[in-house]
């Protein structure tokens, strides 16, 4: 069989107090104090931008796997969305929403026409 090592009492004590204060850190780390606005909560904001901005709002087809959603210094966030829309003949055209947040809402918003 294996050697058997017998750890000291001086190390236990110092795994013990490593994993308490561990847990004490872990536990105060709140995710509602971001000072983000929440990322689903801008993408569906800009969302709503966007299909505001078409001229034919059931025509939106969201290309949300292509979009971005960026953390900016000072609580900002920057959401780009890509999407399409029909226009007044029926084409479709690709566009781009770019937003910008900040943790209590939208600060502005602008749609690249195709």
């Amino acid at each position: 069989m294996g050697k058997q090592t017998q750890v000291g009492p001086k190390v236990t004590f110092t795994a013990i107090i490593a994993t308490v204060l561990f847990v004490i850190w872990a536990g105060s780390q709140d995710p509602s104090a971001s000072s983000h606005i929440y990322r689903m909560t801008a993408l569906e904001q800009c969302q709503a931008a966007a299909r505001k901005s078409a001229r034919f709002p059931a025509t939106v087809d969201y290309q949300t796997m292509a979009s971005s959603i960026n953390e900016l210094p000072g609580g900002r966030t920057k959401v780009r969305l890509p999407f399409t829309a029909k226009n007044i003949f029926g084409v479709e055209i690709e566009h781009v929403a770019w937003c910008l947040f900040d943790k209590s809402g939208m600060i502005e918003s602008f749609i690249n026409k195709g």
